[in-house]
């Protein structure tokens, strides 16, 4: 007699689909993102907009105001990865000209760090280096990208301010007719199209932008200008002015001292960090040249200059040299050298070029590349 099949129960847990199996593949080298605070308030009622990396983005960034007067966007200074938790907070020593803890705790690890012999010894350590606030363009925008990323409305995106902001006002300008383009007129303006990318370093991998421009072939929905205009009212209702950013302002959340200072400080005891533990931390660190070239690039050469004497104790001269030779002399200095003197280049010129100058070498091979 033939044995019957044993019947099947039905599955309780459904096999995963190939939807989501491909999602989880395709994230697999994605590092998981901070669960920290944003820059914008709690009861915001615009989300941020967060670009990932190796994805292309249409969007349509919009005005910060009605009237002809009203700009797109609006500098900030903006403190990254604060704490345990990676909170983003705008920094108010810059923002507002009021005490920031993070700087003033960095201001006491800088001057640790040059009282124990730095710049010498040792290269400006990185955990100093990231309490840095970073430049940033804040812009409200559409994502255009798809239907899904329409239905989001109005966003706010801290945009970085050199390698976006830069290039976008960059690509608005005409050089031949010596005019510009108005991106956000809702009927005439630009899409503006970020292709995403990634740069790899000892230090992270950080995100690249490539920026570029298409037509506006419809106008943009009256809805996002009704949401737009709502917004508007509401931030003047509230004091903020428009002129001066404000419709920026009206959206972000502006942080007390002591927030910072706990949020700075969270997991950490200072009594515990003996000071021969922090010089072994700082002569081990190892100096990032691209890192730092990359920060001083979002400077002028007078910011440079103030800044590598404030940060670092530098004196770097900057007369007659254009920013990129400014930035070559504190790249040196903070190699363990000194910043370059007007001199070089012109090796056997003074006395001192034979036997009293620390940069005789590389002098006599830039004299001699200068005269080829």
């Amino acid at each position: 007699m033939a044995k019957k099949k044993k019947k099947k129960n039905k599955r309780k847990f459904q096999s995963r689909s190939q939807e989501v199996l491909k999602k989880i593949y395709d994230k697999r080298e994605e590092k998981s993102r901070s669960s920290g605070r944003s820059v914008l308030r709690p009861d915001s009622p615009i989300v941020e907009f967060i670009p990932e990396k190796h994805k292309d983005y249409e969007l349509f960034l919009f005005p910060l105001g009605p009237e002809p007067k009203h700009g797109f966007h609006r500098d900030l200074s903006i403190h990254y990865s604060v704490g345990p938790a990676f909170d983003a907070y705008v920094c108010m020593q810059i923002y507002k000209r009021k005490p920031c803890f993070r700087c003033e705790d960095q201001a006491v690890g800088t001057q640790t760090w040059r009282d124990a012999g730095g710049k010498k010894k040792s290269p400006y350590p990185d955990n100093l280096k990231k309490m840095f606030p970073w430049d940033r363009a804040g812009y409200l925008l559409l994502d255009m990208t798809s239907e899904d990323s329409m239905e989001k409305g109005i966003q706010f995106w801290a945009a970085p301010k050199e390698n976006v902001h830069a290039e976008i006002a960059k690509k608005m300008h005409s050089k031949k007719k010596g005019t510009f383009i108005d991106i956000t007129d809702f009927e005439e303006g630009r899409i503006v199209s970020v292709e995403v990318g990634e740069r790899k370093t000892d230090t992270g991998d950080f995100p690249t932008y490539s920026i570029d421009f298409e037509e506006l072939e419809e106008e943009i929905p009256e809805e996002y200008q009704d949401q737009l205009s709502d917004f508007c009212d509401e931030a003047e209702e509230a004091g903020f002015n428009l002129t001066d950013g404000g419709l920026i302002d009206f959206f972000l959340y502006f942080p007390e001292y002591d927030e910072v200072k706990q949020s700075h400080l969270a997991g950490t005891d200072r009594k515990d960090v003996e000071p021969e533990e922090d010089e072994e931390e700082t002569e081990e660190s190892e100096f990032n040249e691209e890192d730092c070239r990359e920060e001083l690039g979002e400077m002028s050469k007078f910011k440079i200059k103030k800044h590598a004497k404030k940060e670092w104790g530098l004196d770097i001269d900057i007369s007659g040299k254009d920013k990129e030779e400014v930035i070559d002399d504190v790249i040196e200095a903070l190699e363990g050298g000194e910043a370059r003197p007007d001199c070089f280049g012109n090796y056997g010129d003074y006395e001192a070029c034979a036997d009293d100058c620390d940069h005789d070498d590389k002098c006599s091979d830039a004299t001699e590349e200068s005269t080829e």
